[in-house]
């Protein structure tokens, strides 16, 4: 069968024209899809929300770095860097190649700006960190580090892939076919055994109004100054589903909600959290706030295997957690009287 995979490239595109042309000439000749920024009129916020769901579909995440950090967002970052954090959320195997030795690059491929050069420093140095990666000098090198290192991955990081619908044999598909129905066969049975039955009384439990205090720590990063933080605040449990549940309306990554309900009860509370990342509740507390949103029945846990074939938690709002954002998140109407 047939299979191909598709790869996100992301790069300071300015300055990396000819080296990515190379590269997608090598991606299809390995018989995978390229597909990037550049295939988008624009790079905005808007947009982003896009891009977001082109890099779910993708198998694998090719970065490159050259001399420029580029175009940047209204957090101050740019968009190749908040393209690369997003695909460390998403588990997608990452291919990085950073340029060996940037004090070459020619003087119209490198970044003037002094900021923008502290903030790509501090991107080689993220990515550097805590991955295996390859450096290159020559645009004529890339094509062959891109193979070798896209090779060791689908080795080491086997992926899903893409392989064309009219060449599925048709007994795939029953067999397929078969092991959905026997799963849904299980989970009526299972549902059916569940009705009429009350797991746990949720009127003892705290909810509504009642306050949970949550603390955490989060990092300033302007670059070249970072500092670290410890957060402390009260917060009630309307408040925690109304912070959290709009972005659970699907399914999210569990490290990844952690971080959205911080940064919201940071942004509640006053702070400016565009310089912020990371930012956490503390694990103990997290794992606390979970129990208990299982236990109001508001949210539903399940374990998925990521494009990275790693198993992790993801978080949804039942149907019940709905009608709870609902009651506390909506704009309640103006009494006319």
């Amino acid at each position: 069968m047939d299979k191909r995979y598709q790869v996100f490239i992301s790069s300071t595109y300015s300055d990396l024209i000819d080296e990515r042309q190379q590269v997608m000439q090598t991606l299809l000749k390995m018989n995978c899809i390229p597909t990037g920024m550049e295939l988008f009129p624009a790079a905005d916020e808007e947009q982003f929300t896009f891009i977001k769901k082109v890099i779910d579909d993708c198998d694998y995440y090719l970065l490159i770095i050259g001399g420029r950090y580029g175009s940047m967002t209204a957090d101050g970052i740019s968009f190749t860097e908040k393209e690369y954090d997003y695909a460390v959320e998403r588990g997608i195997p990452i291919i990085a190649l950073i340029h060996g030795n940037p004090e070459i690059i020619p003087a119209g491929k490198t970044e003037m700006n002094a900021e923008a050069r502290q903030k790509l420093d501090a991107f080689r140095e993220k990515v550097s960190g805590g991955r295996l990666i390859d450096k290159w000098t020559r645009a004529e090198d890339l094509p062959a580090k891109v193979a070798l290192s896209l090779l060791s991955a689908f080795k080491s990081h086997p992926a899903i892939g893409w392989v064309r619908a009219d060449s599925v044999a048709n007994i795939d598909l029953l067999q397929q076919v078969n092991q959905l129905q026997q799963a849904n066969a299980q989970l009526s049975a299972e549902l059916s055994a569940c009705k009429g039955k009350n797991i746990i009384d949720t009127a003892s439990l705290a909810q509504g109004k009642q306050i949970i205090k949550l603390k955490g720590s989060y990092k300033l990063d302007f670059g070249s100054w970072k500092s670290e933080h410890d957060w402390e605040y009260e917060v009630s449990w309307n408040s925690i589903i109304s912070l959290l549940g709009p972005h659970l309306l699907m399914w999210q990554n569990e490290g990844y909600a952690n971080t959205l309900l911080t940064k919201a009860i940071l942004k509640a509370n006053g702070k400016d959290t565009k310089n912020i990342h990371p930012c956490e509740i503390s694990e103990e507390l997290f794992q606390t706030v979970k129990i208990q949103l299982m236990a109001l029945g508001w949210i539903e846990v399940q374990q998925f295997t990521t494009i990275s074939n790693m198993p992790a938690l993801f978080w949804r709002l039942t149907e019940a957690g709905k009608v709870q954002l609902l009651k506390t998140a909506s704009i309640k109407a103006i009494s006319q009287e």
